[in-house]
């Protein structure tokens, strides 16, 4: 019985760790609060709750002023979809980026659980590209006749 519940476990975490996570959240409403400035003047400028600064901004004290003469303060996040998967076949990523068009920097950037480094576990699904026009060069090329994605129609 002991050894079944050693088998579940493995085995749950394994199924657990197969899960892709996907692309990395992005900044995409910088706000640079001055000296004197509060998360709560911060969020009447840009329209955002104090609960989400605060959630987008673990680091960033709300409880006081700022004091710095500029303290960067993200007001809003993006997290770019997915356009297509690649289940890894080997242990780094670098077999992937030239089949995506990617730089590494691009890779781990689309996948949040990958560091600089780009070591994938075998067998796990990874964010390939978040450009869709990477998964249909024809349609984008039709589209954008002279974009970099007709160079890739056979």
């Amino acid at each position: 019985m002991r050894s079944a519940g050693i088998l579940i476990a493995f085995a749950s975490s394994f199924v657990l760790s197969a899960w892709a996570s996907g692309p990395r959240t992005e900044c995409v409403y910088l706000y640079n609060a001055k000296t004197g400035e509060t998360c709560a003047s911060v969020g009447a400028s840009t329209g955002t709750s104090v609960a989400a600064i605060k959630s987008i901004n673990p680091g960033i004290d709300c409880d006081a002023p700022f004091t710095a003469s500029t303290t960067p303060v993200c007001c809003r996040q993006y997290t770019p979809t997915c356009a297509a998967w690649e289940i890894a076949t080997q242990p780094t990523c670098d077999y992937l980026l030239p089949k995506w068009h990617l730089s590494k920097a691009q890779f781990v950037k689309n996948n949040n659980d990958v560091d600089d480094k780009c070591g994938l576990v075998v067998g796990k699904e990874y964010c390939a590209t978040t450009d869709s026009c990477e998964v249909q060069p024809a349609e984008c090329c039709r589209l954008f006749p002279t974009s970099q994605y007709c160079d890739y129609v056979q």
